[in-house]
């Protein structure tokens, strides 16, 4: 095969001193040294410098919620870091968008954490009336777990006294009147469907530039772990992909409704229709005191999609949920390794003691956990989690050492997609202001990185080759401005992206490349 693009003056990472990596018809070739007069270059080909730079396999995300992504890039920033440490800095913001905005049109916000509010207490219906009394108002809390309307919101979707709680999730109400105070828990698929979208070319402008800064931040594939998950959003996906929109490779996820369309996984052909259809994921709260779905609908839920040969994933974040979904794992697979390929998995596992992390290893699950709250929640969860579940926050050394096969994600947008920074916090442990959270839990660079690229791969269905720069392997790769192996731990989360290609085609590269 000849080379169309060869990359010259690299560090190529795990290899014995490689400079050159040839590629052709979007896979690598050959690397090594020499190559430009080594191998036959077609017509025109591309001689790149990259100046020093590391070159590895390109980073995988195995849970972010792009759909969410591209909304929050057009919604009102109530993030933290942008200065809003208050309801009234809130209302400031909405008031702003409120005079842009015609009156009757929805306003979007997103991010906002009552923990990091001076009030330390969620906006209510009454305090959006404030800003904005002529607009609808949808508030998203910076998990997407909950959400805040104002009261002509409220009437919009018909939500008043005499509303019941959706299953599975729960209406606030006033204490003493009974009256819907604005906050919904665990309703985004109810808010998804009813309130009215952004329109079309607005949107997919979002969606152009989401995918954008995935590939700045060095991400060659995703999977879409998204809350509404079924065969429409797909279809919309796909269409995305199309149209260049997004450059990924793209897998998702679906909720146990789409089982019967899926049909058994054996004669489920999606690899060239350009998102393929990991699992089944189905999310495991507290939200109204117990456990839901209940033990019976989940074990339903596992036994029907195994049958099918599909995976199943568990959003499970406290202990107790963890211990329920493993519950309902061992009802159906027994107590010994589970031969499902690609394997099940648990999301997040946030709070995992030693107890929980053997039980997960003897099943064969994946835990798919995000390293980067530790930097950017870490501080809000030594403050609000008990001490005593201080040292099994995010366990990834236990996991690791216990033989529980862990990929690294983002669950961007919640925080920013960056899988560098995932590596520099399962380093480092360190949280923005410098507490350490669960000292004990550091990992090797190799092994965080691993994360992001084999093991990912391996819990996405992907032969861990693939996440290599083996000759023949996808040319999916990442231009680095320093070695995460050879610079001080502390300054991993200092290293840039600055060139990104996806089946050999460059998607991002920096100015100065």
């Amino acid at each position: 095969m000849k080379a169309e693009l060869i990359l010259t003056n690299a560090r190529i990472a795990k290899t014995d001193g490689a400079t050159e990596i040839a590629v052709g018809r979007g896979r690598v070739i050959a690397v090594g040294r020499g190559l430009i007069g080594g191998c036959e270059p077609v017509r025109g080909a591309q001689i790149l410098d990259c100046r020093g730079g590391t070159v590895m396999p390109g980073f995988i995300d195995a849970h972010l919620h792009f759909i969410s992504f591209a909304d929050s890039l057009l919604s009102v920033d109530l993030r933290p870091r942008t200065g809003i440490r208050s309801i009234e800095g809130i209302q400031a913001a909405l008031r702003r968008q409120a005079e842009a905005t015609p009156r009757g049109e929805w306003l979007k916000a997103k991010g906002y954490d009552e923990f990091r509010l001076v009030e330390r207490r969620h906006p209510t219906r009454w305090d959006l009336d404030e800003a904005a009394p002529h607009h609808p108002v949808r508030l998203s809390h910076r998990s997407l777990h909950a959400h805040v309307l104002n009261s002509l919101a409220l009437k919009f979707l018909g939500i008043d006294l005499g509303t019941p709680d959706p299953a599975g999730g729960m209406i606030e109400r006033d204490l003493t009147t009974g009256e819907p105070t604005g906050l919904l828990y665990e309703m985004g698929d109810v808010l998804a469907r009813r309130v009215p979208r952004w329109p079309t070319h607005t949107f997919e402008r979002a969606v152009k530039q989401a995918g954008q800064e995935l590939a700045e931040c060095g991400i060659t594939t995703f999977l879409d772990a998204s809350p509404t998950i079924d065969p429409a959003r797909r279809k919309v996906l796909q269409d995305y992909k199309a149209r260049g929109l997004i450059r990924q490779r793209v897998s998702m996820m679906m909720g146990r409704e789409a089982l019967p369309e899926l049909g058994p996984r054996s004669s489920f052909a999606s690899e060239h229709d350009g998102v393929a259809v990991w699992g089944i994921k189905a999310i495991l709260d507290r939200t109204t005191g117990t456990p839901r779905p209940c033990r019976e609908e989940l074990i339903e839920t596992i036994q029907t999609a195994h049958r099918s040969g599909w995976p199943v994933a568990i959003h499970a974040v406290e202990e107790e949920t963890l211990e329920a979904a493993l519950d309902a794992f061992e009802a159906v697979l027994g107590t010994g390794p589970s031969t499902a390929e690609p394997a099940h998995r648990i999301e997040h596992g946030s709070v995992c003691p030693p107890y929980l992390a053997r039980r997960i290893a003897a099943l064969g699950i994946t835990v798919a956990t995000q390293p980067s709250f530790i930097h950017y929640h870490g501080s809000r969860y030594l403050a609000s989690i008990p001490a005593e579940q201080h040292p099994y926050l995010y366990p990834l050394a236990s996991w690791l050492r216990s033989g529980v096969h862990v990929a690294g994600s983002s669950d961007c947008p919640l925080v920013p997609p960056s899988p560098l920074m995932g590596i520099h916090a399962a380093v480092n442990r360190s949280a923005k202001n410098g507490d350490v959270v669960s000292p004990g839990e550091e990992i090797s660079v190799d092994e965080a990185i691993s994360m992001y690229t084999i093991s990912a791969a391996r819990t996405l269905g992907l032969p861990s080759v693939s996440a290599s720069l083996a000759p023949g392997q996808a040319a999916d790769l990442v231009v680095l401005s320093h070695d995460p192996a050879s610079v001080a731990a502390d300054e991993l989360q200092d290293i840039k992206v600055r060139l990104t290609m996806i089946g050999g085609e460059t998607v991002w590269r920096a100015a100065d490349l």
